[in-house]
């Protein structure tokens, strides 16, 4: 095939964008049981920034898993966060 770049010459087979998506779905995604979130998820979960989430982690103030670099939280566990901490509201 002279002339014609190799990259669009023919597209991959049907059988390997199968795998090839797969594979980045399980990326991830399937290390931790289901009912763990992301900082973010719990962020706007309970109505906090990522960061003050992030930050109560790491100051041990919300508990939470590392996996590698990630922090994975259960919804329970921001549940206990937000009740022992829950405040009467000022009246005015």
């Amino acid at each position: 095939m002279e002339g014609v770049d190799r990259l669009s010459a023919s597209p991959a087979p049907d059988s390997d964008r199968g795998r090839m998506a797969s594979a980045s779905r399980r990326r991830g995604g399937g290390r931790l049981p289901q009912g763990f979130f992301t900082p973010a998820e719990i962020a706007a979960y309970i109505g906090m920034s990522t960061y003050t989430v992030q930050d109560l982690c790491r100051r041990g103030e919300l508990r939470h898993v590392k996996v590698g670099r990630s922090i994975r939280i259960r919804r329970e566990w921001a549940d206990q966060y937000m009740a022992t901490h829950e405040r009467e509201p000022l009246l005015r």
